[in-house]
């Protein structure tokens, strides 16, 4: 495919990524730039030309793209059939998440009990027969340090409690607590 790539836009750091998947569809992208030369231009006549003079053909777009805002592009693409999208950088996905990609799973909030609810990736794919994998908030720090030094080496509460008066283990809150005058 060419053009395959992402563009940059008007904007500090805005692109648009672009991908044509046909002969008619790069003459639509040609209808939609106003370009009527570039698609006589025998370079890139067929997809194999266009593959071949791939990084002439990404200088000319870039050049279209770049006086252009990446939705504005987007909009009109799409309009023309052409697959087209907006770069999102991961800060913006998460901090003013579409409800499209919360509603789909794509991303999930998670209340963790220490820094509260947060937006994180969901899985990726979907398999055909399972369910979707619900995300749960990380472990705090020492959160399952008992039931593990418990169930895998054998220590008994007493035991635990005595690593954690030694702030060997525990919880934060453990170890912020202050120490009692016989430590």
């Amino acid at each position: 495919r060419a053009p395959h790539n992402i563009y940059p836009c008007v904007g500090e750091d805005e692109w648009v990524a672009i991908a044509v998947d046909s002969d008619a569809e790069w003459q639509q992208l040609c209808a939609v730039m106003q370009t009527p030369d570039l698609a006589a231009d025998s370079r890139f006549a067929t997809e194999a030309d266009r593959k071949a003079h791939e990084d002439a053909l990404d200088e000319i777009v870039a050049g279209w793209t770049g006086s252009r805002e990446s939705s504005e592009i987007e909009r009109q693409l799409l309009a023309a059939g052409i697959d087209a999208a907006s770069v999102s950088r991961p800060y913006d996905l998460y901090a003013d998440p579409d409800p499209y990609l919360e509603s789909s799973g794509f991303i999930q909030s998670v209340d963790h009990p220490e820094v509260g609810p947060s937006w994180l990736p969901g899985a990726p794919w979907r398999l055909s027969g399972s369910e979707d994998r619900v995300l749960r908030s990380s472990p705090c720090v020492g959160e399952h340090s008992f039931e593990v030094l418990s169930e895998e080496l054998g220590l008994s509460e007493a035991e635990y409690r005595s690593l954690v008066a030694d702030r060997i283990s525990g919880t934060m809150d453990d170890l912020v607590a202050p120490r009692s005058a016989t430590d």
